[in-house]
């Protein structure tokens, strides 16, 4: 069957349930099963794929959890526009009920990503360490996982940038805090004055480029 067709026969059918007598049976049926029908696509398809490609390696599991993040936006903004009636008919008028997107966007921080942040986070931290200690490293993919914990934040208003700084900057302060106590109290008894200071404005210098060019702050 042609996509373009089986997406408007699809829209149709929703737009066609919405606006029959027999309404608020169908607005809940349909509302249930859009839950259901992503509930069992992040369960069933994502979780699996990105616990397949960990196994293989980390870059790999990386670049899946970014690809990931960016085909279940594609995927709610499709059903968004299919839904958009039961979003402005049904869903409007009962304000417990999340629409559309925030339903998708928040079954996906629960079930995806909430599984595995941690994983992520420590494995972005430590990159960045390697990067501090100037091994090589793709610095456009660092920024691509790390923009996952903004982007998705931005989706949920309710939530926003508090997943950036529960679940990556919090770490990340600790980190520099700790990388900078250690490497000062090393170069007070490696180097003279003026060289120490040489040193703390080379390395600073090196920090901001990290943090603009790989994490794009």
């Amino acid at each position: 069957m042609n996509p373009k067709r089986e997406l408007l026969f699809v829209y149709n059918m929703v737009f066609q349930m919405c606006t029959q007598r027999e309404f608020k049976m169908n607005a809940d049926r349909l509302y249930n099963f859009y839950f259901k029908v992503l509930f069992k696509y992040y369960t069933k398809i994502f979780l699996p794929k990105l616990k397949k490609t960990r196994e293989i390696s980390t870059i790999d599991f990386l670049i899946e959890f970014t690809e990931c993040y960016e085909q279940n936006h594609c995927i709610i903004s499709g059903m968004q526009r299919i839904f958009s009636y039961l979003d402005r008919s049904y869903i409007h008028n009962k304000k417990k009920i999340l629409n559309i997107k925030e339903l998708g966007f928040i079954l996906y921080k629960k079930i995806v990503f909430d599984y595995f942040k941690s994983e992520i986070r420590a494995l972005l931290l430590r990159f960045i360490r390697m990067k501090r200690c100037l091994f090589l490293f793709n610095e456009e993919l660092l920024n691509k996982v790390a923009l996952v914990f903004i982007k998705l934040g931005k989706e949920l208003p309710k939530v926003n940038i508090r997943i950036y700084k529960r679940h990556f900057r919090k770490q990340l302060k600790i980190e520099t805090k700790n990388f900078f106590r250690s490497n000062t109290k090393k170069w007070l008894k490696k180097f003279t004055e003026s060289h120490y200071l040489i040193q703390c404005e080379k390395t600073l210098q090196l920090e901001m480029n990290l943090f603009k060019n790989s994490l794009n702050f």
